[in-house]
């Protein structure tokens, strides 16, 4: 691939491993676990590569009583599927764990402080959004005692947003 301007690689950990451990790459990115991108890190760096990599994930998204539920949850049929585990304690081990995988917890809030603490509670932090309609949950949301998310966003999906943080967006 010497020369090539982008080659994409599909596969795993045999894939991964052999691409990791290359000196003829110059640049791995890689959407992974915590776990799996602490190791790629190391393995990357030992051969002088740098890496570009989008870890974990459990960014809150909040959706409040006064929010457009047509805007919050549009039709996606062609979505790969998801597991929905309702009504999830916060002291449960699935609400603050790394599984990189299409898992979609639900908390249900009496006050609006609540999901902030939940939120802000997790080790994971890239990124969080708020669905509202009233402006005085944006204020506490995006405030200086709200989400201590590195990207806060309020009526829209945080995904695809991360990417640009890579680069100072």
């Amino acid at each position: 691939m010497r020369g090539a301007v982008a080659g994409l690689v599909l596969g795993w950990r045999a894939v991964g491993g052999y691409v990791d451990g290359s000196f003829d790459v110059d640049v791995v990115s890689s959407t992974c676990s915590e776990a799996v991108g602490r190791g790629m890190s190391k393995t990357v760096q030992g051969c002088f590569g740098k890496v570009l990599l989008e870890l974990g994930g459990n960014n809150a998204a909040v959706v409040m009583p006064s929010a457009d539920l047509n805007i919050v949850l549009p039709a996606r049929p062609r979505e790969p599927a998801i597991a929905i585990l309702h009504r999830v304690n916060a002291e449960d081990r699935v609400w603050s764990m790394d599984s990189s995988a299409p898992v979609l917890t639900v908390g249900v809030f009496d006050e609006r402080e609540q999901p902030i603490e939940w939120s802000n509670s997790l080790s994971q932090g890239l990124s969080s959004d708020l669905w509202t309609g009233d402006v005085r949950n944006v204020e506490k949301w995006a405030g200086p005692a709200g989400s201590d998310a590195e990207i806060v966003i309020v009526n829209v999906s945080t995904s695809g947003e991360e990417i640009g943080a890579a680069f100072g967006g």
